[in-house]
């Protein structure tokens, strides 16, 4: 179990994992895995908040509803999962620039 903590995963285990678990997403919903209506949820979520039951009049989110479903909470995973990951690996900083951004555009907040 040492390879928890290692700073880099293979590209190739990643993705045969996430490959593997895609076909037991549909197996068993019969739903692909996905995250970009989970962003669209979260965005009708925040404006329901502003704006109350007016976001329900939008045909988008007529359709989709803006709740919290799997596909939502499989994004929180892959938020918590990424912090659980740098954290054991040892590797979990607060850095507002990442390196290699600031070794190619430089330091600046701005930019």
């Amino acid at each position: 179990m040492d390879w928890f903590t290692d700073v880099r995963w293979s590209p190739y285990a990643a993705g045969i994992g996430i490959g593997v678990l895609s076909w037991f997403t549909w197996l068993i919903s019969r739903k692909p895995i996905g995250c970009s209506t989970s962003f669209a949820r979260s965005a009708g979520m925040i404006e329901k908040l502003l704006r109350g039951n007016r976001v329900e009049t939008r045909p988008y989110y007529q359709e989709v509803q803006p709740v919290v479903d799997w596909q939502w909470m499989l994004v929180l995973g892959m938020v918590v999962g990424a912090f659980l990951s740098s954290r054991l690996s040892g590797d979990f900083r607060w850095q507002w620039i990442p390196p290699h951004w600031a070794a190619t555009f430089g330091t600046s907040v701005a930019v």
